[in-house]
């Protein structure tokens, strides 16, 4: 410190020396506060404690992540993670609070997924933290198809992890069921007759629609199909009955079906008392 005690790192340096001795207690401190959802708390309390801006290392990392959960937001702490990576590609720790934050939400996952992929595969990195980092990337991702490949990158290092095993499995069955209903031709004229009912075609909507209801008869979505394009046509006893079909078919879908059968049956009594005036 005598050859340069004005010197940023040497300021940071003497900080993490506080903080490892007697800022300790203070330290304990600011992670209960973190822990138990005293966000704002800690991260006023971390940068007083750091005056001389985020340690190094692993402990720069954690000052980041709580910080971004503090009021300023995430922003700032990316920003200067990525600098951080920019600068040392070789700094993990930096590497590894980057993924967390990005993690935090669904359009830089895909980033922090790529890096957390990275990471588990470096040498240098401990692989046991690396490879938490990444499975809680993939948790977050759900089911999105577009992770199936990290999935199952993450299963051939993992192959006993019965979550992921499990989940990649379902994924697997989703996407060839998916495959194989967009090569069926009753549901390429479904696709094509809600398309042209959309450009308000209805004449090639009819039979595209009324062949897709009638082969695909326990589809809801196939026969809702048909009852948007009975609406339109002012067909609205025949739309009302296929709007109910469809709920009796789709439970989760029960309050969309059910709205439109509403407007319809509204549609018909306000149709039936023009034509009786």
């Amino acid at each position: 410190q005598a050859r340069a005690p004005g010197a940023a790192d040497t300021r940071r340096a003497a900080d993490e020396y506080r903080v490892a001795t007697s800022g300790r207690q203070e330290m304990a401190r600011i992670r209960l506060l973190a822990r138990t959802g005293r966000s704002a708390d800690a991260a006023r309390r971390i940068v007083a404690l750091f005056p001389n801006g985020a340690p190094s290392g692993a402990l720069g990392a954690e000052y980041y992540q709580i910080v971004a959960n503090g009021p300023g937001g995430p922003d700032a702490a990316i920003a200067a993670l990525r600098r951080a990576v920019a600068a040392d590609p070789d700094d993990a720790d930096a590497a590894l609070g980057l993924a967390k934050l990005l993690n935090q939400r669904s359009a830089t996952r895909a980033e922090a997924n790529r890096l957390a992929w990275a990471l588990a595969r470096r040498p240098d990195t401990d692989r046991t933290e690396a490879m938490a980092v990444w499975r809680r990337v993939l948790q977050s991702a759900d089911t999105d198809p577009a992770y199936l490949d990290s999935m199952r990158a993450y299963l051939a290092l993992v192959p006993d992890d019965t979550e992921f095993r499990d989940k990649v499995a379902s994924m697997e069955q989703q996407r060839d069921a998916q495959r194989r209903l967009e090569r069926d031709p009753n549901y390429i004229a479904q696709q094509r007759g809600l398309q042209a009912l959309a450009r308000g075609d209805l004449a090639a909507a009819d039979p595209l629609l009324a062949q897709a209801a009638r082969t695909r008869a326990g589809d809801a979505d196939a026969l809702g199909g048909l009852g948007l394009l009975r609406l339109r046509e002012g067909r609205h006893d025949d739309a009302r009955a296929l709007f109910a079909r469809a709920a009796s078919l789709a439970p989760d879908q029960r309050g969309k079906w059910d709205s439109l059968a509403r407007t319809a049956q509204f549609w018909g009594l306000l149709a039936q008392g023009r034509a009786a005036g």
